[in-house]
């Protein structure tokens, strides 16, 4: 009974926590009914409203005439009819002969390796020629003047993603107790007030409401990337957060209206398509984990009533409290909210439903499309993203500007080469004031900032990093300056493409999508550990820091055997690995879309993708490219060689040299197979 009351106190504290937590969403979060419309300075941009409806002839005519009320000003409706079997294509159809701003697109045949509605938002939003768009679901029914709120708090506030949860209606009393439950787990779980600041790592996406700037949306990997997300709401505002969009949850209620669901057994069948995946990630131990916890923190009250009836009444009335503060803000019957503890039992019978259809069938079926349970596995995209990615440190460059970091070492080692040594502004290459630069590779961006500050702030620099988690990173040290310094959250090829890349957390500059290179160089560098630490002690001795001195005389002293198995472990570590999916476009395709008529320098650091990436300008560009540097890795000189071939046959002067370690050639340590190259290309 001890135990029982120890954890009991522990689950109060707990309590207190999330009625805490509901408070300071309360407070924090603002109501979009409660706040002004400013109108634009320079006008109200042209707004797309994308709406992918599939059986949806019931709701569908009183949602879309709720949008086509609005009285923005320049407003055009893009209606996908995802493969409906009920009416809901006519319906659509009668719809755009009656308005001129309705377009309705007819998807009659779903692509292998895709969601339906996640198709029907890409087909959508590639459609849509607005500068902001409003993705929504077609039973929401809209207030007037809701459009202008938002894009008008939008461009007040500098959000490039708003997202809100609506007012939910209707239902019986057991429905509403479990609107109230789920409700109240999103808002303990997403700590909205968090979201709009860029170095916390809070995000969510409400599929019923979600408004963005197309510009940021571009910088992302795209719905492709999400083609078998089945939370993608949730996704797509993680793909903004992480593609440095500055974004914001917001308090839809008096300005959204959603019968989402008729009864509570509508709910828990509508639910069964998504929700084990969503909390279990599709695994069985990970869904006895929650139902383990949820549960203990259900039942461990009760048990203590005998012995300690206070802790029981004290949990009891907080679990109250929270759940009717959730209700009430979001004005849902209070009495629902209430009865929180009886909600979480009806959002845990949700889970095992889900589970049960979907272990019991091996997949979901979801629009009409049955879809394996190894697909839905391999395309979440939201597991574990609150807490995955390497942890950031501080870094000062040499000007004193603090950046964000993985590791130090990587930081140091980028720094030598750019601050002392030049980079890859060397064998004739020159950047202007006003260049336009490319950063293939771009890590966490010190060379692009590197080149902003070696222009004195006078630059335009797209900065290119397929690794979410590293791209995050890129993005807070470039938002000192985003309209000039562009982070995009994909790598470049030549073609667009979703692959993985072999992605090292502990030296994220080695990540690559070449297995084999990365595997021979792992091997070549633990041969060499010896000799390499041998030339560090040697090249840190001769450093102007006192610091690097004393560490290079220790290492200079350590017994052979020692420092031989201390730098093979170093290399174990740095080599440790994990396969991360990435996206890939080709890089003259994103400067047609971006109207970019030149660029006075292409760098590109990509280990192993630079042909790739060469060949991805396409022909007809490459009169606009005037300058290349790039760093040819892993194959020994074959590889360097075709690079400078591609470029003399494209009009390029090319120098080649190679690139130093520690002060020497990767060769002159044993690793020749590995010695990267360094191609330094300018026109005549």
């Amino acid at each position: 009974m001890i135990a029982v009351l120890a954890l009991t106190a522990i689950i109060l504290v707990m309590s207190a926590a999330s009625l805490a937590t509901v408070l300071r969403t309360r407070r924090d979060v603002p109501v979009l009914a409660e706040t002004a419309a400013p109108t634009p300075a320079t006008g109200w941009p042209r707004l797309s409203i994308v709406v992918p409806a599939c059986n949806e002839v019931d709701s569908l005519r009183p949602a879309m005439q709720s949008l086509l009320a609005e009285d923005y000003p320049n407003l055009e409706v893009v209606l996908v009819d995802d493969r409906s079997t009920d009416g809901t294509a006519a319906v659509a159809d009668a719809l755009a002969a009656g308005d001129a701003r309705v377009r309705v697109l007819h998807v009659e045949t779903l692509p292998a390796g895709w969601l339906g509605k996640v198709h029907a938002l890409h087909v959508g939003v590639q459609a849509a020629t607005g500068d902001w768009i409003v993705i929504t679901d077609a039973d929401v029914v809209y207030a007037r003047g809701t459009l202008r709120k938002a894009v008008g708090y939008a461009l007040e506030r500098r959000r490039d993603f708003v997202t809100m949860w609506p007012e939910l209606t209707g239902g019986g009393p057991v429905l509403r107790l479990a609107y109230a439950g789920f409700v109240t787990a999103v808002l303990l779980t997403i700590r909205a007030w968090e979201i709009p600041d860029a170095k916390k790592a809070a995000w969510t996406g409400i599929g019923h409401f979600m408004l963005l700037r197309r510009e940021a949306f571009e910088r992302t990997a795209g719905f492709s990337w999400l083609r078998m997300e089945v939370v993608d709401d949730g996704a797509l505002g993680l793909m903004m957060k992480r593609s440095g969009a500055s974004c914001e949850f917001l308090n839809g209620a008096g300005q959204l209206r959603l019968t989402w669901y008729p009864s509570f057994r509508a709910m828990a069948d509508g639910l069964a398509k998504n929700m084990y995946g969503a909390v279990a990630h599709y695994r069985v131990a990970r869904l006895v984990q929650v139902s383990a916890f949820l549960g203990a923190c259900q039942l461990l009250p009760l048990a203590a009533a005998a012995s300690a009836p206070g802790l029981t009444a004290a949990y009891f009335a907080l679990t109250a409290a929270t759940g009717a503060a959730a209700a009430s803000w979001l004005r849902l019957p209070i009495s629902s909210g209430l009865g929180l503890w009886l909600g979480t039992w009806l959002q845990l019978y949700c889970l095992w439903l889900s589970a049960y259809r979907c272990l019991r069938d091996g997949g979901i079926t979801w629009r009409g499309t049955r879809y394996p349970l190894a697909a839905m596995r391999a395309g979440l995209r939201v597991a574990g993203a609150a807490t995955s990615g390497p942890a950031a440190k501080s870094f000062s460059l040499p000007s004193g500007r603090e950046i964000e970091v993985v590791s130090a070492d990587e930081a140091r080692i980028l720094v030598q080469e750019l601050w002392r040594e030049g980079g890859y502004v060397r064998h004739g290459l020159r950047l202007e004031p006003g260049a336009v630069v490319v950063d293939a590779g771009a890590n966490i961006g010190v060379f692009t900032i590197w080149v902003d500050e070696h222009l004195g702030g006078n630059a335009r620099v797209l900065a290119f990093e397929p690794v979410a988690d590293v791209h995050r990173l890129l993005a807070r040290n470039l938002s000192y300056a985003p309209e000039r310094l562009r982070a995009f959250a994909f790598g470049l090829s030549d073609h667009d493409e979703n692959q993985e890349i072999r992605f090292h957390p502990r030296m994220t500059l080695w990540s690559t999508r070449d297995g084999t290179m990365d595997e021979t160089r792992r091997d070549e560098l633990r041969r060499s550990s010896g000799r390499m630490l041998t030339q560090l002690a040697a090249h840190l001795q001769e450093q102007a820091t006192w610091s690097e001195r004393i560490a290079g005389k220790v290492l200079a002293r350590l017994p052979r055997p020692l420092g031989r198995r201390l730098a093979a472990g170093a290399v174990a570590s740095m080599s440790e690995v994990q396969s991360v999916a990435c996206r890939f476009r080709p890089l003259g395709t994103v400067l047609d879309e971006l109207g970019i008529d030149r660029v006075d320098l292409l760098k590109i650091d990509t280990e192993g993708d630079e042909l790739r990436i060469l060949q991805g300008v396409g022909e007809a560009r490459w009169p606009r490219i005037r300058q290349v540097a790039l760093e040819v890795d892993g194959s020994g000189p074959e590889r360097a060689g075709a690079a400078v071939a591609f470029l003399e046959a494209r009009g390029f002067r090319v120098a080649t040299e190679a690139q130093l370690i520690v002060g020497v050639t990767y060769a002159e340590l044993g690793c020749q197979r590995h010695q990267p190259i360094g191609v330094y290309a300018r026109r005549e």
